[in-house]
């Protein structure tokens, strides 16, 4: 008799004694039939497959596809070890202590006394990474099934770095453990997409509560920047009453331009006064004598006897002007436009021509003067401009003037409330005060929206999710509408995004992950 292996299409294997080959194959189809029962001899066992060890294009592969399912454990496990702050923080301890006492000398370990059970603990955690990196194939493998977890292995790694490392290297680490932490990445990546969603919350809000989206924009970011800016919010949007004080606000920060303007001009002019170039002023007599010949006609009559004479009084003040420094012409300049009479038209003409030709003279021949006459320029217009669109003025009501200043947070009307916006900027610019975060929470600060008929809309959304008309519905939709609540989200969203990157920092993620870890491999030494 002879012995034959026979594979089923089971995957068992018997072993068979037979005369040949034949017989055996058909005592197995017998024994599959269930007509004969498995002779003596036969040894039924699926067939052992030697594991075989992944290449490092399939471990990554397999990596990458469980890296979702992977993170998203890897948040559970750190959740649970935060939602156990004492044991998690006793873990820790324990494993600090018993990872100190295994590199200190071991007299001096027994000396000052040995806690044989967190000593144990960092054993047990120990040889669980040694049974986990001991080999090339054995980290392929763990990295294919947790991705997840090995990332935040090497974040700790590089985290530890970060903290003993000096100077360039130790910040690098610092941000190869942000990097390389998955549960922090993924909080990044979270808080972008949810900026993104505010953005389009504050357009839609804006318009259901009549706001505007500026002032929920501005409630986040108060949120986000704290100090001052919040603060300012906040007792605007809480206290209404206290209104007027950003008219008082927005004057100072007037006067607060006005003086820089000042400031500026006479630094500048500091410089010119001693700039002792002595200038050429042959462009401006030329300029007087076309002044005088536009003023004589083709016969010699005299056109306009009082603007001749006033001309007359220029050329004796020019030809006798000592001082041809720019800082004298400049005082020439000056000088001649005191000649000027609004009330003779012919005479303003021609000494406004005159007066035009000297700072032209000046700006051609000393460019330090050019940036003082602009830069003094545009920053007068800026402060008039400012005056008239804001009506910051003593002829202005505070009515109109907290009216106007409150208009500068409605981007959602015209382009005129646009320059507004941008004015308060630069009211902003020159004296650092919060103003615009004054203005979002005054305009949050409303329980009802602008408008009666702004409520229609909400009504019937109310009637929508309360499933007909009802009291709860009715509050859900004009929870949509109100500023004021619309505003204490806004702001409650800016503190919980401002959270994120303290809550998620790798350092504290490694932490909760690694003390859970080393509570999980106690349990199991313990079961």
């Amino acid at each position: 008799m002879e012995t034959y292996d026979i594979v089923l299409s089971t995957g068992e294997t018997l072993t068979i004694q037979a005369p040949d080959q034949e017989s055996a194959r058909r005592k197995a189809e017998e024994y599959i039939s269930g007509s004969v029962s498995a002779p003596q001899q036969t040894v039924a066992q699926p067939t052992d497959v030697p594991a075989q060890n992944l290449t490092t294009t399939e471990a990554l592969t397999q990596g990458v596809l469980n890296l979702p399912e992977s993170t998203y454990r890897l948040g559970k496990e750190t959740v649970q070890a935060l939602l156990s702050p004492i044991e998690t923080a006793d873990t820790i301890t324990k494993l600090g202590a018993g990872l100190l006492q295994n590199v200190l000398p071991e007299k001096f370990v027994q000396f000052i006394g040995e806690d044989a059970e967190s000593r144990e603990l960092a054993r047990q955690v120990g040889e669980y990474y040694k049974n986990q990196y001991g080999s090339i194939d054995s980290v392929k493998k763990a990295f294919a099934e947790d991705p997840a977890f090995i990332l935040a292995d090497i974040s700790t790694v590089f985290g530890i770095g970060a903290a003993t490392l000096p100077g360039r290297a130790g910040a690098a680490a610092a941000r190869a453990s942000a990097v390389t932490n998955p549960l922090t990445q993924t909080a990044i990546a979270s808080r972008k997409l949810g900026r993104g969603t505010n953005y389009l919350a504050s357009e839609v809000l804006g318009l259901t509560a009549g706001t505007g989206s500026l002032p929920i924009k501005e409630a986040f970011n108060a949120a986000l920047a704290g100090g001052q800016k919040g603060k300012e919010f906040l007792t605007q949007m809480r206290k209404p009453e206290n209104v007027g004080n950003l008219v008082s606000a927005a004057e100072a920060s007037l006067q607060d331009m006005v003086r820089r303007r000042n400031t500026e001009y006479l630094g500048s002019k500091t410089r010119i006064a001693m700039d002792d170039t002595q200038l050429d002023i042959l462009p401006i007599k030329k300029k007087l004598t076309e002044q005088i010949k536009s003023l004589v006609s083709g016969e010699g009559d005299v056109i306009d006897p009082n603007a001749l004479k006033t001309l007359n009084q220029a050329r004796d003040i020019i030809d006798n002007w000592g001082d041809l420094t720019p800082m004298g012409l400049d005082g020439l300049k000056r000088r001649l436009y005191t000649l000027a009479d609004y009330n003779q038209p012919g005479t303003y003409r021609v000494i406004k021509n005159l007066y035009d030709e000297v700072k032209d003279t000046i700006v051609k021949q000393a460019p330090e003067y050019a940036r003082l006459t602009k830069n003094y320029a545009e920053a007068s217009e800026l402060i008039d401009e400012i005056k008239k669109t804001l009506s910051i003025n003593p002829q202005a009501t505070v009515d109109t003037q907290i009216r106007k200043l409150l208009s500068a947070m409605r981007d959602n009307v015209n382009a005129s409330f646009g320059r507004r916006s941008e004015l308060v900027s630069e009211l902003e610019k020159a004296s650092g005060r919060q103003l615009k975060a004054g203005l979002a929470g005054a305009s949050l600060s409303p329980l009802t929206p602008r408008g009666l008929a702004r409520i229609l809309p909400a009504a019937g959304g109310a009637i929508a999710l309360g499933g007909g008309a009802s009291i709860p519905g009715l509050i859900a939709g004009l929870g949509m509408t109100s500023p004021r609540l619309i505003g204490e989200a806004a702001y409650g969203a800016g503190l919980l995004d401002k959270a994120v990157p303290q809550i998620f920092r790798p350092e504290v993620m490694n932490a909760l992950y690694q003390a859970e870890q080393a509570q999980d491999i106690q349990e199991d030494q313990l079961n």
